[in-house]
């Protein structure tokens, strides 16, 4: 066989599992194998029916924003499978509310581009990161960032800067108002002293799934993110804008997880979102002799991560 004829199958290969309708069915069994495995109580199905909401959430972000220019099911593939090989995120607990709460903010702020007056998409959007934090108190550390994303947005004007200071505010005058009439103080004075109560580092609840988990997480985005900063010039400025957020935040998720590693289940399922689409950017995308060689890679370390934690269980 040619050289040509080999990269020829090499890209019928690459083009087939990232964007056939057959990869996105393999991926769907292959959750449901991977849930099977310990789905013994109901919080299983409340948590199962969350992370299902947020990758469809995923793939509208993906559809309407076009961040990757064609079309494809990956990033919802791989962040469905992720959840289902990190199995300590099965359990059902108020912070797997954390994820839908972070995409719904996410997916807010990008309607808000070059739109001065997108006052309601805004205000949605800091609504939804400041009812997450009231089961993340940290998730509130996010406003800074994504005030800055509203500025390379082009979208911050003294009414938009108002809206997000009252969608962030809402979440908490509803909790004043609860904690007021039902003669509570302390739920709301307890809520706010988390914000600003800094936390020794806690490595205790640290597993090694835990390890094992954050040691592939962070090879996936240190390899996505470093190579779309390499081809970024190929996307639209708007494209390129949204990602350079995503890195903005991706940063601001590891920063805060090398300070407060108690977090990292929270901080982990945020990442999954960033990762997902970082990781599809670059294995539908690239078109080098590589990257059928990634996409095998990528695929062999999924299938022994999952049998790791199979078998850990």
């Amino acid at each position: 066989m040619t050289c040509p004829q080999k990269m020829t199958a090499g890209k019928r290969y690459q083009r087939e599992v990232t964007t056939g309708n057959l990869s996105f069915l393999v991926a769907i069994l292959s959750c449901i194998v991977l849930w099977s495995v310990r789905f013994d109580s109901i919080g299983y199905a409340g948590s199962l029916s969350i992370y299902v909401l947020v990758g469809y959430i995923l793939t509208e972000l993906n559809t309407r924003f076009s961040l990757i220019r064609t079309r494809t099911a990956l990033p919802v593939s791989l962040y469905w499978i992720i959840v289902a090989i990190c199995s300590f995120l099965h359990p059902f607990k108020a912070i797997n509310l954390v994820p839908l709460a972070f995409i719904l903010a996410i997916h807010q702020l990008f309607s808000s581009y070059e739109n001065e007056k997108s006052i309601g998409n805004t205000f949605n959007s800091f609504f939804f990161l400041s009812a997450g934090s009231m089961v993340f108190p940290p998730l509130l550390y996010f406003v800074l960032p994504f005030l800055f994303g509203m500025k390379r947005f082009r979208s911050l004007t003294v009414k938009t800067f108002f809206a997000a200071l009252s969608g962030t505010a809402l979440p908490y005058w509803f909790l004043f108002g609860y904690a007021f009439l039902s003669d509570k103080p302390e739920l709301f004075a307890g809520s706010l002293r988390s914000l600003c109560t800094v936390l020794p580092p806690d490595y205790g609840g640290i597993s090694v799934n835990h390890v094992v988990a954050f040691a592939i997480i962070t090879f996936f985005s240190l390899t996505g993110s470093i190579h779309y900063l390499l081809v970024s010039y190929q996307d639209k400025t708007q494209i390129r804008i949204y990602y350079s957020f995503l890195l903005l935040i991706e940063v601001c998720i590891y920063a805060l997880g090398y300070f407060q590693p108690q977090h990292f289940q929270q901080l982990l399922s945020m990442q999954l979102i960033i990762v997902s689409l970082l990781m599809s950017h670059w294995l539908v995308l690239s078109k080098t002799r590589f990257s059928a060689i990634a996409l095998t890679v990528t695929l062999i370390l999924l299938v022994l991560w999952a049998i790791f934690d199979v078998w850990m269980r």
